[in-house]
């Protein structure tokens, strides 16, 4: 009586299965990461609540006659296979469960190292702008040799000279970098530091030209 309950019920077996579904697809959908060794304790889990379902079901005890004894049989032939049944579907689903999770890593490594080149770039960017104004800074606290040195020069726009500086050193590391010098070889002929100039061609490349001076 029991055991027709149970089978019409699904049978404990069919109720461990759905408690394994429930708690993988919670684990999914809260978005944690589950390593391959709480896989295999879930899994572990599952096995050891089959056997003990066996052991519970060999030791009820029968009335004695034969054919009450020849049905325990086949019913404890059909358990089995229906728990063997069951193992293969379950280790299905985990193998399909599994593969999700390592997708779902993947995509979130892939999204991250996006941002960190991008922020790469905006490192990059920053670092040249500053190393910019450093440079027209020392330019304009140099002195004209033009003007002689008891002459009073005349005020200039800070504004309008340290970009014109700066654009035409740029727009000239450009140049030469589309001739095919390497910015070891642009560096020593415009007395620059080597680390400048390939900031300066990394921007380029990583605007998509967008750094040329008055684009």
């Amino acid at each position: 009586m029991c055991r027709a309950s149970a089978r019409r019920g699904g049978g404990p077996i069919a109720h461990t299965r759905g408690i394994f579904r429930m708690t993988s697809f919670t684990v999914i959908a809260a978005g944690t990461e589950v390593t391959s060794q709480q896989w295999l304790l879930l899994a572990a889990a599952v096995l050891a609540g089959f056997i003990f379902m066996r052991m519970i079901r060999r030791t009820t005890p029968s009335d004695g006659t034969p054919r009450q004894y020849r049905r325990e049989i086949e019913a404890a032939a059909g358990q089995q296979a229906a728990i063997r049944h069951d193992l293969e579907a379950i280790l299905i689903e985990l193998d399909k469960l599994s593969r999700d999770v390592g997708g779902q890593i993947e995509t979130r490594f892939a999204r991250l190292e996006r941002i960190i080149a991008d922020a790469d770039k905006r490192i990059a960017a920053l670092r040249i702008l500053l190393d910019a104004a450093k440079s027209a800074g020392a330019t304009l606290n140099v002195q004209d040799p033009t003007v002689p040195s008891g002459a009073t020069p005349a005020p200039a726009n800070p504004s309008d000279a340290a970009p014109a500086t700066v654009e035409s050193r740029t727009r000239r590391i450009y140049e030469l970098a589309d001739q095919g010098m390497t910015a070891a070889q642009i560096a020593r002929q415009l007395d620059q530091h080597a680390g400048e100039v390939e900031l300066i061609l990394n921007l380029r490349d990583a605007t998509g030209g967008r750094g040329w001076p008055g684009r």
